[in-house]
């Protein structure tokens, strides 16, 4: 999934959109491990909970600052994480986790992009986090001087560090979410490749890892939400 938004509503296209009951579907096949499930960036930003088309989002999005747990949306539970916000595009730096996971190998210690780096939240304790963004260094995104985003937008990164990366089992199916992607350059970037890549092969199942949950351990403080 490269989505976003309520995929229950039609967009602009013209394919027709997705049902209640063909939504159940494709998250029991996931449950059941008949699907595995790769996100991609925006994937977070699909079926927030309690949002409809008509919801302004042209507004600082207080509402997703919060946890919801079992009472988040069932889409969002099964991914691992939702969107709160994001800031100004900026080169960032995240953590190599996990460099045994399937692609991996070789990126080194950390990886630093240019991107537009997600502020996410709804983390789900049972996932194998394979990026970690350090968020210490990245800058206020007011502080680029222009109009966007407004005077008063919460600063996204002003929180520990936090997943950007991670693989998940979902009942017995395989799940793989990577908050890179935004920009055509990470798409024909060689890291962005192997991390997605390694993703796909262990979804689908031509290779193993250890999904050991390590949310706790490597990431600590990642429920601190910004302020």
């Amino acid at each position: 999934f490269y989505t976003s938004g309520d995929l229950l509503s039609a967009g602009k296209d013209g394919n027709p959109p997705l049902t209640p009951a063909g939504t159940a579907a494709l998250l029991e096949a996931v449950a059941s491990g008949r699907l595995g499930f790769v996100g991609i960036h925006s994937a977070a930003d699909t079926f927030h909970t309690g949002e409809t088309p008509a919801t302004n989002t042209d507004q600082p999005r207080t509402w997703r600052y919060r946890t919801l747990g079992e009472h988040a949306d069932p889409y969002l539970r099964m991914l691992g994480g939702e969107l709160i916000v994001h800031g100004t595009q900026q080169i960032a730096r995240a953590t190599v986790i996990d460099p045994t996971f399937p692609g991996f190998a070789g990126l080194g210690p950390h990886i630093e992009l240019m991107g537009e780096w997600y502020s996410l939240t709804e983390f789900s304790e049972n996932m194998r986090v394979l990026l970690r963004l350090e968020t210490a260094a990245m800058r206020d995104p007011n502080a680029n001087g222009t109009d966007w985003p407004p005077v008063g937008w919460d600063t996204p990164y002003q929180r520990p560090p936090f997943p950007n990366t991670w693989a998940r089992q979902h009942g017995r199916g395989r799940v793989f979410y990577t908050a890179l992607g935004h920009r055509e350059d990470a798409w024909l970037s060689e890291t962005f490749e192997k991390i997605l890549f390694g993703g796909l092969d262990w979804v689908l199942r031509r290779v193993d890892a250890d999904v050991t949950p390590n949310f706790a351990t490597a990431t600590p403080g990642a429920r601190e939400l910004p302020p």
